[in-house]
């Protein structure tokens, strides 16, 4: 009976996999200078990709994401949370909970199935590095479409102080 389990925990498993679409994204945390309130410039800015907020990242139901994970925080270890994705614990985000952080010059390779579909986000769980700018939307399109669209545009909103 145990073997029996293992078998087909194991045979699903690999039926997930089969057949999905990898969907690849580099994300490289860096701090700068930034101006956004048009008030003055600040250099504790956290950036993806070198934007506030990061890039949005878009999927189809039933793909497999990997996402890359870089640190170039000089002094500051680096988190991010994927927000409502259904997803193995590991893959998470919360570091010291089921992730580990991802520290200066480091990186992590974070892979999970896309389970589901619609607008999300993913936000970092260190210190107040969301509120500096390691923010952004996720975007998962279901695998039938059944209402007719032309452009899916997300907004995403945030405060900032300087």
């Amino acid at each position: 009976m145990k073997y029996k389990l293992l078998l087909g925990l194991f045979t699903t498993f690999f039926s997930l996999s089969i057949g999905a679409k990898v969907v690849r994204y580099e994300l490289t945390a860096t701090k700068g200078k930034i101006n956004l309130s048009g008030k003055k410039k600040v250099d504790f800015a956290l950036m993806l990709n070198g934007s506030i907020p990061a890039p949005a990242l878009e999927f189809t139901e039933g793909d497999e994401a990997e996402i890359v994970l870089k640190n170039e925080i000089p002094d500051d270890e680096l988190s991010v949370h994927w927000h409502g994705i259904l997803l193995d614990p590991y893959m998470d985000g919360v570091p010291y909970v089921n992730t580990p952080p991802i520290f200066p010059g480091q990186q992590y390779t974070f892979k999970f199935k896309i389970r589901q579909h619609g607008t999300y986000w993913y936000h970092s769980h260190t210190n107040v590095q969301e509120q500096k700018g390691i923010y952004g939307a996720i975007v998962i399109h279901p695998k039938e479409k059944k209402i007719k669209y032309d452009k899916d545009l997300v907004v995403v909103l945030s405060d900032w102080s300087d």
